[in-house]
């Protein structure tokens, strides 16, 4: 396998710092702040639960994106206020780390690598650098796609990886989910809808340009669906949830999904939304149940494109052997001749 490229020190940030970039667009608008007012670094870091030096670089990267501009002496100030900024996101630039994980994913879900694997072992198949590595496999472990092993190695978890487990799977979802959105006990934040709702018009607004990674449209997908649990006030609806997208996390990523389907789930999320605004909780759980019905639909057909794919490079790759070993055969029966000659 090729070398894969490593960080650079061009690249303009990593993806902790954009994510820390859209907490802090998160609150502009949740504070309704206007173009001028000040954004205190003191303020951010305990408001995010951080220290001053990564909300320094978030704002940094604000800066660069011409958000924000740096003032001597008085910090942050906004160049454009929450109204322009209702529906902006700022998406992370691809990184070896993501090339890394999603390759991972890919021969795991393949067969390619074994349940339990070593760092060792890793090095040489990928050929990427111990650091890479090492944080892919800590990325892994917080989704709870891997565990460490006491001794040495990581095992990767049970998963949703065949297409009777994410029947099963979609089966539980769509008795659940719908249901979550008629209990007694549920009831909406609107401050984390209107969060919702700018993440899933920035997608849309992105028109035939939208082209967001597997991994920020599941973290998109999985946050609406959390979120929904989460209104429920039940803490067993939203564990229930949360299990189910660490279980679908693998075979979500293994495909890229077509612009049209990513507008319509994004179209459907926005329905389920809508219905909620209008204190309408029977119409949010008939789209609820309709929208995960497709979900199924669109997910079983990825994974089929992806598996057919898959056999296609595995006999492509035999192929290629059965060549080689042709090759090394008749230049040992070449050798012997000139020998015998």
């Amino acid at each position: 396998m090729r070398a894969r490229r490593e960080e650079t020190n061009g690249q303009r940030g990593s993806r902790s710092q954009y994510a820390l970039a859209n907490q802090i667009l998160d609150i502009v608008r949740d504070r309704r702040l206007e173009e001028g007012d000040r954004l205190a670094e003191v303020a951010l870091a305990t408001q995010l639960g951080v220290s001053r030096t990564p909300v320094r670089a978030a704002l940094s990267l604000l800066a660069q994106e011409e958000i924000v501009r740096a003032r001597p002496n008085q910090g942050y100030v906004l160049l454009k206020g929450w109204t322009a900024l209702k529906s902006t996101i700022l998406a992370a630039p691809s990184s070896s780390d993501d090339e890394l994980y999603l390759d991972l994913i890919r021969e795991r879900l393949q067969g390619d690598i074994p349940n339990t694997v070593t760092q060792t072992m890793l090095l040489d198949r990928f050929k990427t650098s111990r650091a890479v590595l090492l944080r892919t496999l800590s990325r892994m472990a917080e989704e709870g796609i891997v565990t460490k092993n006491k001794g040495r190695g990581w095992t990767f978890q049970p998963a949703i990886d065949t297409s009777v487990a994410m029947r099963n799977s979609y089966d539980f979802r769509i008795m659940v989910e719908p249901a979550a959105l008629m209990l007694e006990t549920f009831e909406i934040d609107m401050v984390a809808l209107d969060r919702a709702r700018a993440r899933h018009l920035w997608l849309l607004e992105q028109g035939e340009m939208l082209a967001p990674s597997s991994l920020e449209l599941f973290a998109i997908d999985a946050q609406f669906h959390e979120m929904m649990a989460g209104f429920s006030n039940n803490s067993f609806f939203v564990q229930a949830i949360q299990h189910q997208n660490r279980m679908r996390r693998l075979l979500e990523y293994q495909g890229v999904q077509p612009v049209q389907r990513i507008v319509t789930w994004v179209k459907e999320h926005m329905e389920i939304m809508d219905a909620l605004c209008a204190n309408d909780r029977e119409r949010a759980a008939q789209r609820m149940r309709a929208h995960l019905e497709n979900a199924y639909v669109s997910t079983m057909k990825l994974t089929a494109e992806a598996q057919k794919a898959a056999a296609a490079r595995s006999k492509t790759k035999g192929r290629e052997r059965s060549n080689a070993s042709r090759r090394r055969e008749r230049n040992d029966v070449s050798a012997e001749s000139d020998i015998a000659g």
